[in-house]
C-alpha cells in the first residue's frame, strides 16, 4: 500500500468512526463507540504495517519526542505547582482540596508512566535501543 492509499483510507476510517460515534451518543449508547474505537485502531495500525513507503523520518521523530518532552515538562511543573498552591490554600478555598489532591496523584502517576516507558524504551546498555523503541 502507498502513502497516499494509506491517507485516503485514514480519511475514510475517521469518517465512519466519526459517524458510529455521533450517532451511538444521540442513541445513548455508550458500548457502541468503545468497540468502534479499539476496532479502528487495530484496522489503522494493521494498515500501517503494510505501507511500503516511509512514513517519518528521523529529523520528524526527533523533533516529535522533543516536543513531547517539553509538553510533559511544562505540563507536569505546572499541575504540580497549581496542586501545592490549591493544598496550600485549604482553608481558605476548602471547596478545592480533592481537586487539587486529584491533580497531585495524578500529576504522579504521569512522571511515574513516563519514567517507566523511559526505562523500558531505554533498555540495557547492551541492547540496540532502536529495536526497542520500535516495539
Amino acid at each position: 500500500m502507498k502513502e497516499k492509499q494509506f491517507k485516503i483510507t485514514r480519511i475514510i476510517i475517521a469518517a465512519i468512526l466519526s459517524a458510529i460515534v455521533g450517532t451511538s451518543i444521540i442513541h445513548g449508547n455508550t458500548t457502541l463507540p468503545i468497540i468502534a474505537v479499539i476496532t479502528a485502531v487495530a484496522i489503522m495500525h494493521i494498515l500501517k504495517r503494510q505501507v511500503t513507503d516511509v512514513l517519518v523520518d528521523e529529523r520528524i521523530e526527533k523533533v516529535a519526542g522533543k516536543a513531547a518532552q517539553k509538553t510533559l515538562t511544562i505540563w507536569a511543573t505546572a499541575m504540580a505547582a497549581i496542586s501545592v498552591l490549591l493544598i496550600a490554600y485549604k482553608d481558605v478555598l476548602p471547596q478545592y482540596t480533592q481537586t487539587a489532591y486529584a491533580l497531585s496523584y495524578s500529576t504522579c502517576g504521569l512522571l511515574l508512566l513516563y519514567s517507566a516507558l523511559y526505562h523500558h524504551l531505554y533498555g540495557k546498555p547492551d541492547e540496540d535501543p532502536d529495536k526497542r523503541i520500535q516495539g
